[in-house]
């Protein structure tokens, strides 16, 4: 779903594909993520978001990706991510933050 021009995503739009382990949705112009939209991808080891319009991330939205080594968030316009975003992500090994407008 890469330089798909996406701007937003439908809640629910990825909750029956359990087994999947990447999902690339970079390059294109999604400027928020419906809390939950990744809630049921349990499977998921990489996950690409570099390259949008994110301007913020629901505290819970990785809470589910436990199996998680590599997010990409570069190039957005995030300036915070709230505190304890990350925590769940229990076998994370590469997260990319950078070009992006921090304020904290």
């Amino acid at each position: 779903l890469c330089s798909e021009e996406l701007a937003s995503l439908p809640a629910g739009v990825f909750d029956r594909l359990t087994q999947l382990t990447r999902l690339d949705l970079d390059n294109n112009q999604l400027t928020v993520l419906p809390a939950g939209v990744f809630d049921h991808l349990v499977k998921l080891k990489e996950l690409y978001l570099d390259h949008n319009q994110l301007q913020a991330i629901p505290p819970a939205l990785f809470y589910s990706l436990t199996e998680l080594t590599r997010l990409e968030l570069e190039d957005n316009q995030l300036n915070c991510i709230p505190r304890g975003a990350f925590d769940n992500l229990k076998s994370l090994t590469h997260i990319w933050l950078f070009d992006n407008p921090w304020g904290c």
